[in-house]
């Protein structure tokens, strides 16, 4: 990974090989959450599992927390994994958390143009519409494509940033 200044920003370029992951779903997503972390696992990856811990109805803001809290923590060196049946609903939490930005993703071709376009240290995964070996393509994918300072995805990016710290500090006038 290497890290670039654009404007008083730090962005993360190149893939997410090698930064460390963290994981987690509601019970809904539980069934393809246990698939990868088993895939996951066997590869050599840095995984942290936050939860859901089985199949008994939860609720998806108590482990999208979590995960938006540890990306957020270390944005340039952590990256998340949020599931859940449509997974949009763990998706918004996470992202109340500065400095995630995240991509529900279905296919292969998404999870690339969602690191490709938007830099996203966050994948969220429909588990109502991948299938496992889906789901590991499109892990696989996703951690694979690098964000490379081509505009005008840089300057997009670098304004998104831009525009989260400002929200944070004066209301719209």
């Amino acid at each position: 990974m290497e890290i670039i200044h654009v404007s008083g920003v730090e962005v993360a370029v190149g893939s997410h090989k090698g930064k460390n992951i963290v994981i987690g779903c509601d019970h809904r997503g539980f069934a393809l959450k246990s698939g990868l972390l088993a895939v996951l696992r066997s590869e050599p990856v840095s995984i942290t599992d936050v939860g859901c811990h089985s199949s008994q109805r939860c609720d998806y803001p108590d482990f999208s927390h979590m995960i938006g809290r540890a990306v957020s923590y270390e944005p340039l060196h952590t990256v998340g994994i949020a599931i859940c049946g449509s997974g949009t609903g763990i998706l918004i939490p996470a992202m109340k958390h500065q400095a995630v930005y995240g991509g529900l993703c279905w296919t292969v071709e998404r999870a690339q143009l969602a690191r490709q376009h938007n830099n996203t240290n966050l994948l969220a995964l429909p588990a109502n519409d991948v299938s496992l070996e889906l789901a590991v393509d499109i892990v696989h994918a996703w951690l694979a494509t690098s964000f490379a300072p081509d505009e005008p995805y840089l300057t997009r990016f670098v304004k998104t940033v831009r525009y989260e710290q400002e929200a944070r500090i004066t209301p719209l006038s």
